[in-house]
């Protein structure tokens, strides 16, 4: 697995497009972020601002659906380069086990996701608690949910890494894949939620995402979203491995 996890290091790092994505996730956090905090405590139409101390958490995952979505199609290229650049059959001929070979891609492509969430949390924690600070809303490090929701933030970089993966392996053109996941993310389960039952809605792979890496009150709590949004990838990646073991690499 180690000799596994090397080669996957080499191949992600001698792609530049990897690191392009994870740079503009970082970039549409920040825009989202900044924006947030910027405007958070204003009069809207005369009304009282909502400046409780769960809304100035929440700022911290202000940017999560922008930044998830770009480490998710880093690991959707974990599979799609491999295809891309014909590099997989080389590949399964050094790793004849598939499921050690998306064992390995769905370990690595974690921990770079996990490695986004630590950077990119605490960037947001600086400039959510220095910039809310000069403001006079304070938010304590300390405090239980706030501590909940950095974690998670880093938590969730791992799970939607690993739920690429899932996605790459069942589709072996990655623009497909990607495609497929950016409707269904911003357009397909947007539109069920609005006429599914809540107890069907609420266990949707990105609704629990969001559930997840929000303070706020979903029908899920943010425990029960981290495990449904963790099944989820669990049962993508499932599936992804059914599909690449059955699948003929000569074609």
């Amino acid at each position: 697995m180690n000799k596994l996890l090397r080669s996957e290091w080499i191949k992600f790092s001698s792609i530049r497009s990897n690191f392009v994505l994870l740079a503009i996730g970082l970039a549409l956090n920040l825009l989202a972020v900044i924006t947030a905090t910027a405007t958070f405590g204003r009069e809207t139409f005369g009304s009282v601002p909502d400046t409780t101390v769960e809304n100035r958490i929440s700022l911290l995952s202000s940017g999560s659906l922008f930044w998830g979505l770009l480490v998710a199609i880093v690991g959707i290229l974990a599979f799609g380069t491999e295809y891309r650049h014909k590099t997989i059959v080389p590949s399964t001929t050094a790793a004849p086990i598939r499921t050690e070979l998306t064992g390995a891609k769905a370990i690595f492509s974690g921990l770079v996701g996990l490695a986004a969430g630590v950077v990119i949390s605490i960037i947001n924690v600086a400039i959510v608690t220095v910039w809310l600070g000069t403001k006079n809303y304070h938010v304590g490090l300390a405090d239980a949910e706030f501590a909940r929701t950095w974690f998670a933030l880093v938590l969730f970089g791992g799970v939607i890494a690993i739920f690429g993966v899932g996605v790459g392996a069942i589709f072996r053109n990655s623009s497909l894949a990607i495609t497929v996941m950016l409707v269904w993310a911003l357009v397909v389960e947007t539109a069920l939620t609005g006429f599914l039952p809540d107890r069907v809605s609420r266990v949707l792979p990105f609704q629990a995402a969001e559930a997840m890496t929000s303070p706020h009150s979903f029908d899920l709590s943010p425990y029960e979203g981290g495990a449904v949004f963790a099944l989820w990838s669990v049962v993508v990646l499932a599936v992804g491995l059914v599909v690449f073991q059955r699948r003929d690499l000569n074609d």
